[in-house]
C-alpha cells in the first residue's frame, strides 16, 4: 500500500513540475529548434502505433486504374508537392522550415499499407504540418490520392515529369485561364486535369468538358465554389476564379468542337442494350424516368441547364450516379430528381447506362433505341451492336 501511495505521489509531483516547466516558457517551441531525441522518439512511435490502430479494418477498394492514379497526381501537385517534393523536384523552403521536416514520400510510402495511407490522408497528423483532407475531400478523391502515393515510389524523375507535363498552345482569355489559371493562381489551371481541348486526358480520371453547354459549365463552377457540389479538388480551383473568369472559361470549353472522344469501352452487347433502354424509356417499375427526358435523345444534352452525357467517360458517369446515390452530389436544377433516380438504380444498371452513353457520339445520334411498349430492355440485335 505504501508503494502505491509513493508512486501516486511521484506521478503527481512530476505532473506539477511538468506544468510549471511549460508555464515558465523555458521550453523552446520554435520549429527551427527541432525536437529533443526523446521527444522525437516518443512522437514517432506514438504516431506509428496510432495510425496502425485506427487504420485497422479499413476496406481498400481497387486502386490500380490509371484514372485513380491521374486524379491523385493532380491533387499531389497542388497540395503535397510544396512540402514533400517529388522525384527530381526538391521540397520548397516552406517544407524545409517545418518540424519535423516532411519526409520524402518515395521513401516513406512503402512503410505504410493502403489503409494506413488513407487514414493519414483523411485525418492528418497532429504536431506536424500534415493536414487532414477528410473535411474537404470526397471518399473517392481520398482514395485517388492513395492510388497515386502507392505508385510514387516506383517513379523516376523522368517518369514523373512525363506524367505531369502538358505542352499546349494558348490564344484567347478563356483558353488562357484553362491552361494557366487566373493571374497568380497557376495551380488552378483547368488544362492540368481536363486538357486544353477539354477531352479529359483520355482515361476517365476527369470528365470531358468540350461541347458542354456554357450555362451548365458556369453553374457547375459556381456550385463547386460554394460547396453545394462537394469536391476537395475542384472547390479551390473554382474559388480562385472571379465570376467573369468562370464565364470566360465556360464559354471557351463550350465552344471547343474538335476534341477527341474517349476510346470506346469494351462491353457486352446485352449490357449496352440495357443501358440504351434506360436512356430511352427508363425503368417504370423502379420509378426511374427516361434519361432522354432531361438529357435529350441518347444523352446529347438539353441546353442550357442539362449536360450532355453522350461521349462522356463511362467511369466518370458511373461515379456521379454513385455520388448521387450516396447523397454526396449536389448542384444543378435536376439534383433532387437525380438523387431519387440514382437511389433506385442498381449498380449493374448504373454500369450499363454509363457504358451506353460512353459509346454514343452526338454527331451520329438520330434517336434513342426503339423499345417495344411495356418493356424496359430491347432485344439484342443480330449484329450485337449498341443502340445509337
Amino acid at each position: 500500500m505504501k508503494i502505491v501511495a509513493a508512486l501516486a505521489a511521484f506521478v503527481i509531483v512530476m505532473i506539477v513540475l511538468g506544468a510549471l516547466f511549460m508555464y515558465s516558457g523555458i521550453y523552446n517551441i520554435a520549429a527551427t529548434s527541432g525536437h529533443l531525441p526523446m521527444t522525437r522518439w516518443l512522437l514517432t512511435v506514438g504516431m506509428e502505433r496510432s495510425v496502425e490502430q485506427h487504420a485497422d479494418g479499413i476496406q481498400v477498394p481497387p486502386l490500380s486504374a490509371g484514372s485513380h492514379v491521374l486524379r491523385g497526381l493532380r491533387h499531389f501537385e497542388a497540395f503535397c508537392l510544396p512540402c514533400h517534393g517529388a522525384p527530381g523536384i526538391p521540397r520548397t523552403q516552406i517544407g524545409e522550415g517545418e518540424t519535423p521536416v516532411p519526409p520524402e514520400l518515395s521513401d516513406a510510402v512503402p512503410k505504410w499499407n493502403a489503409a494506413e495511407l488513407y487514414w493519414i490522408v483523411k485525418h492528418g497528423i497532429k504536431y506536424t504540418g500534415m493536414p487532414g483532407f477528410g473535411p474537404s475531400h470526397r471518399e473517392d478523391e481520398l482514395w485517388a490520392i492513395v492510388a497515386f502515393l502507392l505508385r510514387l515510389p516506383g517513379l523516376t524523375a523522368a517518369e514523373y515529369e512525363a506524367m505531369t507535363k502538358d505542352v499546349e498552345v494558348l490564344t484567347g482569355e478563356g483558353e488562357l485561364i484553362a491552361l494557366a489559371g487566373p493571374p497568380g493562381e497557376g495551380l488552378t489551371a483547368c488544362a492540368r486535369c481536363h486538357g486544353l481541348k477539354g477531352a479529359g486526358k483520355g482515361v476517365g480520371a476527369f470528365p470531358r468538358l468540350a461541347g458542354q453547354g456554357e450555362t451548365y459549365l458556369y453553374e457547375s463552377l459556381k456550385s463547386y465554389a460554394s460547396g453545394v457540389r462537394p469536391s476537395g479538388i475542384m472547390r479551390p480551383v473554382a474559388e480562385a476564379l472571379t465570376d467573369d473568369q468562370m464565364r470566360a472559361v465556360a464559354a471557351y470549353y463550350a465552344g471547343v468542337d474538335d476534341a477527341p472522344y474517349p476510346p470506346l469501352p469494351g462491353a457486352d452487347p446485352v449490357s449496352l442494350q440495357r443501358g440504351g433502354a434506360i436512356s430511352a424509356v427508363g425503368l417504370p417499375e423502379q420509378g426511374v424516368q427516361a434519361c432522354r427526358d432531361c438529357h435529350g435523345p441518347s444523352g446529347v444534352g438539353r441546353p442550357p441547364a442539362y449536360p450532355m452525357l453522350a461521349g462522356q467517360y463511362a467511369n466518370y458517369t458511373a461515379l456521379q450516379l454513385s455520388l448521387w446515390k450516396k447523397g454526396m452530389r449536389g448542384g444543378g436544377p435536376g439534383s433532387a430528381v437525380m438523387a431519387d433516380i440514382a437511389a433506385a438504380l442498381t449498380d449493374a444498371q448504373i454500369e450499363a447506362v454509363s457504358l451506353y452513353f460512353a459509346t454514343v457520339r452526338p454527331s451520329t445520334v438520330m434517336h434513342d433505341p426503339i423499345v417495344p411498349p411495356g418493356t424496359t430492355e430491347p432485344e439484342e440485335t443480330a449484329a450485337g451492336t449498341a443502340p445509337e
